[in-house]
């Protein structure tokens, strides 16, 4: 067993971080999101926790090859899954995400089981207040940085699960 009690002795928690294609109808969005989570039962993972993909904005366009023709997005259903997974499945699941059409792009990183809390920072710092048990938002508000694509493209490159 290890140290973290939350953890079986041979599973990691990760997350599923994707963006969906904005072409899909709005109705279709959960079909889109189970098959991801189909996946990683599939692969004997064990999801606990997601985020209801909602449409946004994306700070820069992608571009995505459908039907032999490059499409440019400005926009997306952002959503993200957490599970718990060994380790020699991540694999299995990147590359079975891969072949899902209507995804953009995603992202697995390797996490922590608590809750996630979520923060928008054009409105501020936040931080959790243990006493009150939610978060609380810090009077110092944080200047945006511009970040270049490719910058962030690397940066995503190091956190990325090979």
């Amino acid at each position: 067993m290890t140290k973290d009690t939350d953890i079986n002795a041979t599973g990691k928690v990760y997350e599923i971080g994707y963006l969906l294609l904005p072409v899909i109808a709005e109705e279709n969005v959960s079909l889109e999101v189970s098959k991801i989570k189909d996946i990683i039962e599939k692969n004997k993972g064990m999801f606990f926790s997601e985020g209801i993909p909602e449409m946004r904005g994306l700070t820069y366009p992608m571009t995505k090859a459908i039907s032999g023709k490059n499409q440019k997005f400005d926009s997306a259903y952002f959503g993200w899954v957490k599970f718990e997974a060994d380790s020699d499945v991540i694999n299995l699941i990147k590359n079975e995400l891969e072949k899902i059409g209507n995804i953009l792009r995603f992202l697995i990183i390797k996490t922590v089981k608590e809750n996630t809390i979520v923060a928008n920072s054009k409105v501020g710092k936040f931080s959790f207040d243990k006493k009150e048990g939610k978060p609380k938002k810090e009077k110092k508000v944080e200047e945006i940085n511009k970040v270049d694509e490719k910058e962030l493209d690397e940066t995503i490159d190091e956190l990325v699960i090979e």
